[in-house]
């Protein structure tokens, strides 16, 4: 089980740590809030999180409107 976190003031940016460690030393309290809560997260995600116990990931966002 994972916990995910939100950026309050950058929205496109997620934290994930495994359930219950909290945020990670670096990260402000005030920046972060927990939006979800997952059993399996993207390999890549947890790959990271093994190596040095957290992952942040920037969400893929449309540039330039409709087409």
């Amino acid at each position: 089980m994972y916990d995910i976190y939100g950026h309050i003031r950058r929205s496109e940016f997620r934290l994930t740590v495994p359930k219950g460690n909290g945020l990670p030393k670096k990260a402000l309290k005030g920046n972060w809030r927990l939006i979800a809560n997952r059993k399996i997260v993207p390999r890549l995600v947890s790959d990271e999180i093994g190596r040095v116990g957290f992952s942040v990931t920037r969400l893929k966002t449309r540039l330039g409107g409709a087409v």
